[in-house]
């Protein structure tokens, strides 16, 4: 299945879902690697929150946000 880019034009505002989805299909077509950095700066924190809340010791679940690289 080829999935087309979403349009972009200049300074636009853009959806934040939107900007989110293009940020995955890079990380997933072109394992793009600045991609990734923002997608973890946008989501380590509420994934770290989430497995505390499920019960996982924090430095586990600081573990787990980063890749187990802790």
């Amino acid at each position: 299945m080829n999935v087309l880019p979403f349009p972009v034009e200049g300074r636009r505002k853009v959806d934040p879902v939107v900007r989110e989805t293009q940020r995955l299909l890079r990380l997933r077509d072109a394992r793009d690697e600045a991609a990734f950095v923002q997608l973890f700066g946008c989501f380590a924190v509420s994934i770290r929150g989430y497995l505390q809340r499920t019960g996982l010791d924090p430095t586990d679940a600081d573990g787990v946000a980063q890749g187990g690289k802790n």
